[in-house]
């Protein structure tokens, strides 16, 4: 009751210090109107008892009083406490890992709830019986958004949480999508749920969550596959991307049509056509429409999926398309329509498993001798395909074919073909998803050892995982399951540390610069020493060293300068704290620093240095005559510049052609502008005599000889249409282009652009016409200019430029319509973002708020926050800086907190360290 149900026999045992026999009996006794049992959601032999009716709820709570149910629950806290000094032990009952932290949400009870979120042992243990940390997760995130309402300025606690939050995130980020199918392969279909669950990525998760589904729909579980189906429906409709949204939604049409769900797969497939109709042609459009032809396909409805196949854009996707089609009608039987549509397939790459698939079907269906002959048709067209990866995957597929068939020998040799075509391709990454299909085929097909070494051959460990995950599965199928589970784990203990070593030492870099900001250089020189990669490390300690000479400790400073290993670092470093003390440390002092140099080059280039900046003569400096002033210094690498330039005549040239330009100028400064003309035309090189042209025309434009300088622009013009290299002509007219935007000829300007003949050189060239007409306040044409780029991301960065211009100028409305128009969510964040930004650095921060909680994206909102809060009170900075690491990484809030709030940095610092400390020594 006290507990909000949930415990076990075992459980109430020891609550009441009763034996569980006894327990056990008076429950039984009770009525079954009153108690229900279900089994534990983990340890299913458990049996948990819960109140049957809330209205018993009600009445159980009057009869016994406030007073006797708050000493039950302290009594369940003492427990609690029990097992989290014990460091939740393997026996820990399934109620302290999940009901129990429902019970403190209830009760707002911040402190103990707070405990356990950041609780990284129970974490571990979560992990090791649940099977996943979507829990986990979620528990962190319940408790930030009780803290948001109850305790919003607590940045201690937000800092921890935020820590946890993203370490349980962080190694969920790799998980293979197909590893919780095989979790269910091996009958643990809750595990394989809650690691799906735990994969972070929604397109990743759904994938995950369709493919878990699947399975347990054909091993008879409809009940839970439609469950996890419907799970995933619902993280597909929460995508902000609508490309990306419509290729999921299509995903779960297809799964659900698999499934035995036509009429809803019929409704999500009519609204993922509309949503892809709304694209632009393009890429993007093609792949989503190929997504919903194959749930289409799946779902039975043929010609509307040939339909719809043909009017694919992009060519390659078109074949998938139709070949997914091909591949559903050949399944239904009809294996010779099948066979017809293949031969409307050009790419061979998409012809070659396609006519596998349907010999195989023609076989099954009693054709055996026009089956062979398909299939040899498609070793024969795999073999002839040129690209040695594509060759490759495609004879991996074949393989994979005949392996299902039964044909383990012809199966083994045509993988050792695909094998074979990779030995040309040097680099792993190249090659990796040829080498995870030949993976899959030699593990169908029985030759696990050798699968199982190419898998653990490959260097990137995202890409092990998944080839291990693969073998896994095909052992789970082929009944051999004490090997499919020990595969099965080393998939996805090898997946959570999968680049966790190059990320934990950006996040050591970054606590490190930051503990040394604020004067913790204990602590900062404890994390640098963790750091893994050498540069990085080195990096760390430069700046740390820098920041000790700063204040005020000299000898410090240059003992942690002994931690760089890189000579020239240290150098580097030794002459960062030189610059950084020069101005306070007086002249005796500042000579036994620079003694302290090891290289006389380095030393003596630092006194030059001080001389020039601080006016300190030097004791050790070069005689006075020697000694480089500033001008001096400038005149000398100009002298340098001309007995470089004399040893190329290309160099030649180059100098003629500035000396002709400089002296073109100094004509015009005196008036005489034939002789400014006249000067530059000796340039022989053409791009240099233009830029001679663009230069003289602004000269004369700033003198009111606007006619003159026109012409002069139409002569640069003229002189590019004469270059006969197409990408020096391209990269000419797109800066004449800009010469003409910037100086008020954007029209002109726009006309040059499209005469680029590269299309992607044109589609930038207009792009930065649009951030020049932006910038100029021509904001209809700056946007008029961006909706004509097809290249999207080029599009979308420039009328993210266009947002940032009208918010500058207070043009907020403006700027929210078209921040508005842009379909991809980054873009729309990053524009929110400089709306949210103007509108702070104008005084409208209540506004600016508003709008910084709009921004899709999390981390681009988190970034926002963070970045306005210094503007704010203190308390009220507080409350933005929670709202930052509540939802981004917490490496984007530390700038602000250094700022703001300098002592949360060594409690951030202290609970990234003790999670990687727990991590590292795993729990028993």
């Amino acid at each position: 009751m006290a507990a909000g149900g949930g415990l076990t026999g075992r459980d109430l045992a020891e609550l009441t210090n009763l034996p569980e026999w006894e327990i056990e009996e008076q429950l039984k006794e009770v009525s079954s109107r009153t108690f229900a049992n279900r089994s534990g959601r983990w340890r299913t032999t458990e049996m948990a008892y819960i109140l049957c009716h809330e209205e018993i709820q009600q009445q159980a709570t009057t009869m016994l009083g406030m007073s006797r149910l708050k000493a039950y629950k302290e009594r369940i806290d003492i427990w609690a406490s029990s097992y989290q000094t014990r460091r939740w032990p393997s026996e820990t009952p399934e109620y302290l890992l999940r009901g129990y932290f429902s019970l403190l949400l209830a009760n707002r009870d911040l402190n103990r709830l707070t405990s356990l979120a950041i609780d990284v042992e129970r974490h571990e243990r979560m992990l090791d019986i649940i099977g996943g940390d979507s829990v986990a997760i979620s528990e962190v995130l319940s408790a930030q958004e009780v803290f948001l309402q109850d305790a919003p300025t607590d940045l201690e606690t937000f800092c921890r949480l935020a820590v946890h939050r993203v370490s349980l995130m962080e190694r969920n980020s790799h998980i293979p999508t197909h590893l919780p199918v095989v979790w269910a392969q091996l009958g643990k279909g809750n595990r394989g749920e809650a690691l799906a669950r735990s994969i972070i990525r929604p397109i990743q998760q759904v994938r995950a969550l369709v493919s878990l589904s699947r399975e347990l729909s054909d091993n008879g579980n409809n009940q839970d596959a439609r469950a996890i189906v419907e799970a995933a429906s619902q993280v597909a409709t929460s995508i902000e991307d609508i490309p990306e949204r419509v290729r999921c939604r299509a995903v779960v049409a297809q799964t659900m049509a698999r499934i035995g769900d036509p009429t809803q797969a019929r409704m999500i497939l009519s609204q993922a056509e509309a949503a892809a109709n709304s694209l632009t042609e393009g890429l993007e459009k093609s792949v989503a429409q190929s997504a919903i032809v194959r749930g289409l396909a799946a779902n039975g409805e043929l010609e509307h999926a040939l339909s719809l196949a043909a009017s694919v854009h992009d060519k390659g996707e078109r074949a998938q398309a139709i070949g997914g089609v091909a591949s559903e009608i050949a399944n239904t039987g009809d294996w010779e329509r099948a066979f017809e549509i293949s031969k409307t397939i050009q790419y061979w790459s998409t012809r070659a498993p396609l006519l596998s698939s349907i010999g195989h079907v023609a076989k099954r269906s009693g054709s055996a001798a026009r089956g062979n002959a398909i299939i040899s048709s498609a070793l024969n067209l795999a073999g002839r395909i040129r690209n040695p990866e594509r060759r490759s995957w495609v004879l991996a597929s074949i393989a994979h074919d005949l392996a299902q068939a039964g044909k383990r020998n012809q199966s083994h040799r045509v993988s050792q073909k695909a094998l074979s075509a990779l030995e040309v391709i040097s680099g792993e990454h190249a090659k990796a998803d040829s080498l995870i299909a030949i993976i899959r085929a030699l593990a169908v097909s029985g030759f696990v050892s050798e699968a199982t070494e190419i898998a653990r051959s490959f260097n990137n460990l995202t890409r092990r995982s998944k080839a291990l995950a693969v073998i896994a599965s095909a052992l789970a199928k082929q009944g051999k399951s004490e090997r499919a589970e020990k595969l099965a784990m080393e998939s996805e203990s090898t997946a959570r540390i999968a680049n966790d070593r190059g990320r934990k030492d950006i996040d050591l870099v970054t606590l490190s610069q930051a503990l040394g900001t604020v004067g913790d250089f204990v602590r900062a020189e404890t994390t640098a020493k963790l750091i893994h990669d050498e540069s990085k490390r080195d990096k760390a300690f430069t700046l740390l060293s820098e920041a000790i000479a700063i204040s005020g400790d000299i000898e410090t400073a240059q003992q942690t300068v002994d931690h760089i290993s890189n000579h020239g670092k240290r150098l580097k470093a030794l002459t960062r704290i030189v610059k950084s003390v020069a101005s306070i440390l007086d002249t005796s002092e500042l000579d036994r620093l620079l003694d302290t140099i090891p290289d006389a080059t380095v030393r003596n280039s630092l006194r030059r240095w001080i001389s020039r900046n601080t006016g300190l003569q030097q004791a050790d400096s070069a005689p006075s005559s020697n000694a480089l002033t500033f001008s001096s210094a400038e005149s000398r690498a100009t002298e340098v510049d001309e007995v470089l330039e004399l040893n190329s005549s290309k160099n030649d040239l180059f100098r003629i052609a500035r000396e002709q330009t400089e002296l073109a100028m100094e004509f015009l400064d005196d008036g005489d502008v034939a002789s400014g003309l006249s000067a530059i035309g000796s340039i022989v090189i053409p791009t240099l005599r233009i830029d001679a042209l663009l230069q003289i025309s602004k000269k004369l434009e700033e003198h009111d000889q606007r006619s003159l300088s026109e012409d002069l622009v139409e002569r640069a013009i003229q002189a590019c249409a004469s270059i006969s290299n197409e990408a020096v002509r391209d990269r000419t007219r797109s800066k004449i282009a800009r010469f003409l935007a910037e100086n008020s000829d954007l029209l002109r300007g726009e006309e040059l652009a499209y005469e680029v003949s590269s299309l992607p050189a044109r589609q930038r060239t207009l792009a930065t016409l649009s951030s020049i007409a932006g910038q100029l306040c021509r904001w209809a044409e700056a946007e008029r200019i961006a909706l004509s780029i097809h290249d999207s991301s080029l599009r979308e960065k420039s009328l993210v430029s266009l947002v940032a211009s009208l918010a500058e100028k207070g043009s907020f409305e403006e700027a929210s319509r078209v921040a508005a128009s842009i379909a991809d969510p980054l873009a729309r964040s990053s524009a929110l973002r400089e709306i949210s930004l103007a509108l702070a650095d104008q005084g409208h921060s209540v506004h600016s708020e508003e709008v910084a909680a709009r921004i899709p994206d999390s981390n681009i909102r988190a970034r926002s926050f963070a970045s306005i809060a210094p503007r704010a009170s203190r308390e009220h900075s507080s409350l933005l800086i929670s709202k930052a690491l509540s939802g981004g990484h917490w490496r984007l809030s530390i700038p602000t907190l250094v700022k703001v709030a300098p002592e949360t940095v060594s409690v951030l610092a202290n609970e990234f360290l003790l999670i990687m400390g727990t991590r590292n020594s795993g729990v028993g």
